[in-house]
């Protein structure tokens, strides 16, 4: 393991921001039989985001155990990372891009920005740059990135479409964003949410999964991608305790599509834009 990666499991260990791989207290998002996105199509019919749900882009690397933010990457990308927070998931991009690719990182806060200036210098890494910006004013120029990344972005915004908007501006023509957010798909009991925040999973804003997609194809993205899906399983005892019958026994049931669910997306730009999802059109979403 580089030490980059070493890096960041160590800081993984400590880091309680619910980033792809946080444990989020005793919750866990793996089950061995997750419902897939594919099968709930076919049961509830197309949300008419215009999925195709099947596998991003021509990934750069085989190894299905990476992150599929890391899989997507190729050498001399340039790659624009929304809320990088202590720079860990920048910092481990710079390695899959080589020295040819640049990560620029952005910051929410000053403290985030120090800590990842900090991370940056102990790993001697040349190929990452840390700014400070809002997610809805990314200080970046049009078409910059070939990828933007970006994990649980969208639920805290409070103009989650212009999030979205911002990702669509930034990435290139022909590029593509790797967006993963928690989901439902059926309404969610007040007492699941509440459960859910005393184990440290912030579902503040958290959405219905065809809302969720819904933000991707109204901005102009084509070939929106669910291309993971995982079911966060709370403790049983936990739900137990506000929970029961059949309502506790779907819940539990990790091939039901009740509770919380992180989704990994990944969107193209098209090679053009059309007139009304145009970067530049004043009146983009008005109607």
């Amino acid at each position: 393991m580089n030490t980059i990666e070493n890096k960041k499991v160590a800081e993984q260990d400590n880091d309680t921001s619910c980033g792809p791989s946080c444990g989020c207290g005793t919750a866990t998002e793996e089950v061995s039989n997750p419902p897939s996105y594919e099968d709930y199509q076919e049961e509830h019919g197309a949300c008419g985001c215009g999925s195709g749900c099947g596998c991003g882009p021509e990934e750069n690397t085989t190894d299905s155990s990476l992150p599929v933010q890391y899989r997507i990457l190729r050498k001399g990308d340039r790659v624009v990372e929304f809320s990088s927070k202590k720079g860990i998931d920048s910092l481990s991009a710079s390695h899959f891009i080589g020295q040819g690719g640049k990560v620029v990182g952005i910051a929410e806060s000053d403290e985030d920005l120090q800590t990842a200036w900090q991370n940056m210098d102990q790993l001697d890494v040349t190929n990452v740059e840390f700014r400070k910006g809002e997610l809805t004013n990314i200080p970046l120029s049009n078409d910059y990135a070939h990828v933007v990344l970006g994990n649980r972005i969208i639920n805290p915004a409070s103009d989650k479409q212009k999030v979205v908007d911002e990702a669509y501006r930034v990435c290139n023509h022909d590029g593509v964003v790797c967006i993963t957010e928690l989901v439902y798909f059926n309404p969610l009991p007040e007492a699941v949410r509440k459960q859910a925040e005393s184990f440290a999973v912030n579902v503040q804003g958290i959405e219905k999964i065809e809302t969720f997609l819904s933000y991707f194809d109204k901005t102009g993205f084509s070939n929106t991608q669910v291309v993971e899906l995982k079911k966060m399983m709370l403790p049983e005892d936990s739900m137990s305790s506000v929970l029961s019958g059949s309502e506790l026994e779907n819940i539990m049931d990790p091939n039901s599509y009740e509770g919380i669910f992180s989704v990994c997306v990944v969107a193209e730009k098209p090679h053009s834009c059309a007139p009304e999802t145009c970067c530049q059109n004043p009146d983009k979403h008005k109607n």
